[in-house]
C-alpha cells in the first residue's frame, strides 16, 4: 500500500516522494515499537492511521481515483487489527472464569426507548453537520470538510462513545451497552466497531430478534456478545 502510495504522489499528487518515504518510515517505526510491546504505541499508530485514511478519502474524491479509498480502507483495517488481535489474547485469558449472568425484565430497555435513544443520536449528528454547514459558509473548503466530518461522526461516534461513555441518546435515556458475558465492562473498541457497522447495515431488522429473544437481545448485540441494559 505504501509503494501505491508513492505512485499516486507521482501520478496524483506534487511529486514529494520524499515526504512520502518519510511517512512510510515513521509508521513503520511506531509499529516496530508496537511489536517490541511498547505501551501507547497501538493508539499512536491509530491516530496517524485514522489522518491517513482521512487524507486519501479527500484526495480521492478531489482526484476521483479509487486507489485512494482502497488504501483508506486498508488503513481503517489495520487500525481495527490491531485492536482487535489484542482483544482475542484478553478473551481467551477470561473465556474459562466467565459466569452465568441471569437478568431480570427489569434490567431490559423497552424496544421504544432504545428507538428514541437512536433518534436523538440521529438529531445531535445532524445538528453537527448543519452547524459546521454554517460555519464553513462558502468557502472552497467547505465540501472536503463536510465529507471529512460526515465519516468521523457516522464510524467513529457510536463506537468511541460505546467503548468509552456512551451515545448522547443513551445517556438521555439512561441505559448503556455492556459486554453480555461481565455486563460490568464496557465493549472494547473493536466489538463497538463491529457492532456499530452490523447495526448500520441491518437497520430496523436487527431490532425484530428483541421481543422473541430472552436476554432481548437485537442481532448485532448477539453476534457481537454485547448486551444493552437499563442504569442503575
Amino acid at each position: 500500500m505504501e509503494l501505491v502510495f508513492a505512485f499516486l504522489v507521482v501520478s496524483e499528487g506534487d511529486g514529494d516522494l520524499l515526504g512520502a518515504f518519510i511517512k512510510s518510515v515513521v509508521l513503520l517505526f511506531f509499529i516496530g515499537l508496537y511489536v517490541a510491546k511498547i505501551k501507547f504505541t497501538k493508539w499512536i499508530i491509530s491516530i496517524l492511521l485514522f489522518l491517513y485514511a482521512l487524507v486519501c478519502i479527500i484526495a480521492g474524491v478531489e482526484s476521483s481515483n479509487w486507489l485512494f479509498y482502497i488504501i483508506s480502507v486498508y488503513a481503517v483495517f489495520f487500525i481495527y487489527f490491531i485492536h482487535w488481535h489484542k482483544t482475542l489474547i484478553q478473551e481467551s485469558h477470561t473465556i474459562t472464569s466467565q459466569a452465568v449472568i441471569n437478568y431480570t425484565v427489569e434490567d431490559y430497555p423497552l424496544l421504544i426507548v432504545r428507538y428514541k435513544a437512536l433518534l436523538i443520536d440521529g438529531l445531535s449528528l445532524l445538528s453537527i453537520m448543519v452547524l459546521a454547514m454554517i460555519i464553513m459558509g462558502e468557502s472552497p473548503y467547505r465540501t472536503n470538510v463536510m465529507i471529512s466530518l460526515w465519516i468521523i461522526c457516522g464510524f467513529m461516534y457510536e463506537p468511541l462513545l460505546n467503548a468509552f461513555a456512551q451515545t448522547i441518546g443513551q445517556r438521555v435515556m439512561k441505559i448503556k451497552v455492556r459486554r453480555f458475558s461481565d455486563p460490568e465492562r464496557r465493549v472494547t473498541l473493536p466489538i463497538s466497531f463491529c457492532r456499530s457497522v452490523l447495526k448500520g447495515t441491518l437497520g430496523w431488522l436487527s431490532f425484530i430478534t428483541i421481543n422473541f429473544d430472552k436476554d432481548h437481545r437485537s442481532i448485532h448485540d448477539i453476534l457481537c456478545n454485547t448486551i444493552v441494559l437499563k442504569e442503575k
